[in-house]
């Protein structure tokens, strides 16, 4: 992984870490379409199949049981490489 996707990986993790309203939330899903276009080979999930996959994965696996608009973010960012 190069630096500039690194750094991009950071900026979306502080998104996610300061979303508290719907708007931080739309912000944040304007960043990772932005990021998808921008960097799909790092995506270990680069097909809505295998993301929607590891989406339902993450959300099985996590213990966070209210849901939020960080916890969505959390989620959608998660589905990028989850296994």
């Amino acid at each position: 992984m190069n630096t500039i996707i690194m750094d991009e990986d950071n900026e979306l993790q502080l998104v996610v870490k300061n979303i508290k309203t719907r708007e931080d939330f739309e912000d944040f899903l304007e960043k990772l379409v932005a990021d998808y276009s921008q960097n799909k080979e790092a995506w270990q999930n680069d097909t809505l199949r295998s993301y929607l996959e590891a989406l339902h994965g993450f959300n099985y696996d996590s213990e966070k049981d209210r849901p939020s608009w960080k916890a969505f973010a959390e989620m959608l960012l998660a589905a990028r490489h989850y296994e």
